[in-house]
């Protein structure tokens, strides 16, 4: 990423095996100053991103690949592809989970 970018997205599966609905209430990274659950949204043929209080997780398979993923704001130091970031995610009924996310470069899709 560009020194200058101070902002990236992190793009990942949540796999809910509770046999009950959950849902993710924010996320944490040492290497952001702020870190926020977004959807992406055509509004007046715009493309917006908002900002979420929370994203339920319906049993089996919650994808954070496109329109909802999650923000790493206000970067500490640029991050090179190969790297990885921790990211903690707190969820309404379970533990705070802790997870490796692999930097990628982003696809031209």
């Amino acid at each position: 990423m560009p020194p200058a970018r101070r902002l990236t997205a992190a793009y990942l599966t949540i796999e809910n095996l509770s046999g009950k609905e959950n849902a993710l209430l924010a996320a944490k990274a040492d290497v952001a100053g702020a870190v926020e659950l977004h959807r992406a949204e055509m509004n007046n043929g715009m493309m917006r991103m908002r900002k979420l209080d929370r994203v339920a997780l319906p049993v089996g398979k919650t994808e954070f690949t496109g329109d909802l993923h999650i923000m790493l704001i206000d970067l500490k130091s640029p991050l090179n592809e190969g790297d990885q970031v921790g990211l903690t995610l707190e969820f309404e009924n379970a533990v705070k989970q802790t997870v490796m996310v692999p930097v990628k470069k982003r696809s031209a899709e």
